[in-house]
């Protein structure tokens, strides 16, 4: 598998909204759990993903990019 795992997290403890942009195509994103098990397909929208987060939240992420 060429996934590529991402864990993001917020570091501030109060809610947060971010816009991940990447440089590669991302044909794929998803969220999994900590041991990487996926639970959803997330919406990709010019090669950038928006996410929120609660406080102190870790999120996984699995992005399919072309390289």
């Amino acid at each position: 598998d060429d996934s590529l795992i991402l864990r993001c997290y917020e570091t501030m403890g109060s809610n947060a909204e971010i816009t991940l942009n990447s440089s590669f195509e991302i044909q794929k994103a998803e969220t999994c759990n900590l041991l990487e098990k996926v639970n959803g397909e997330l919406t990709i929208k010019e090669n950038s993903i928006d996410l929120k987060f609660s406080p102190f939240e870790i999120k996984t992420l699995k992005l399919n990019v072309k390289r």
